[in-house]
């Protein structure tokens, strides 16, 4: 089973700093630290973090630091920072200083939906990084409970780029699961495959009815770099390689064949 394991949104950090927080110099070191990282985090293969040839991370990573060190009162330009530099550890796989940035954070200083909520899910997102490339089975009482730990974040949340990259989360912890449970006789395997059915229909009704028309159309047409900036068209890929995974893992564990998989064009998808 191919896993999503990286995973991170592009602009974290805009609409903290598209309001007057900080100054005009301050503004554009920021965008440039945003526009960087974004570059050493996003790639159009979910697996990978971008740019993933060199170390510009941590460059990333000395550059927010300096911009700290530079704005020590500045406590919502410092904290914003600190939850950007975080991401950027756990998504290049440097979990416990990940996890000490994550805790530096004052989350009472945040100062939009986003950030508010990987701070809240923060625990979870380290998690899920930490374990999603390892192959032995899950503790399936562990993964259930961060699934379910997302639940009160993705209710009313409006901020669409963080509610799907939660739920894509959810989504690959809900398919790991699956992956992992059970299914040695014909009523676990009807089990396991309705709720893989029930999983990924929660998922897909996160998108957009455009989102869910263009994976229709472009089954397996090619993903540019440039164009999976755009948060509209890296949401529309992710949505397409999770329901290939999700089917993918049923024909694998040999699931019945008679899945009814829901939206209906979700059933009728065939993808390459």
């Amino acid at each position: 089973m191919k896993l999503l394991q990286r995973l991170l949104i592009c602009g974290l950090l805009t609409a903290a700093f598209s309001t007057g927080l900080v100054g005009c110099a301050t503004e554009q070191q920021v965008r440039d630290i945003v526009t960087n990282s974004n570059a050493a985090m996003l790639s159009p293969h979910l697996e990978l973090p971008g740019d993933k040839e060199s170390q510009s991370w941590k460059q990333a990573i000395v550059d927010i630091d300096s911009l700290i060190a530079a704005n020590p009162d500045q406590k919502t330009l410092v904290n914003h920072l600190r939850v950007r530099q975080a991401m950027l550890l756990t998504v290049n796989g440097q979990y416990n200083l990940a996890e000490q940035r994550w805790k530096d954070v004052d989350g009472s200083t945040l100062t939009n939906a986003r950030d508010k909520s990987l701070y809240e899910n923060s625990e979870t997102i380290v998690w899920w990084y930490r374990r999603a490339k390892i192959r032995e089975p899950l503790d399936l009482d562990v993964a259930r409970v961060h699934k379910q730990r997302l639940d009160p974040g993705l209710k009313g949340l409006q901020d669409q780029s963080i509610r799907i990259y939660l739920a894509t989360i959810q989504a690959q912890i809900a398919l790991k699961i699956a992956n992992d449970a059970d299914v040695s006789d014909s009523q676990k395997q009807s089990e396991v495959g309705n709720t893989m059915v029930t999983e990924l229909e929660r998922y897909v009704q996160y998108f957009s009815p455009d989102d869910q028309q263009w994976v229709i159309d472009n089954s397996s047409s090619n993903v540019m770099e440039g164009e999976f900036l755009m948060a509209d068209f890296r949401n529309r890929v992710w949505l397409r390689e999770m329901i290939r995974n999700f089917k993918t893992t049923a024909q694998e564990l040999e699931l019945p064949s008679s899945l009814a998989w829901k939206p209906d064009w979700v059933a009728e998808l065939e993808l390459d």
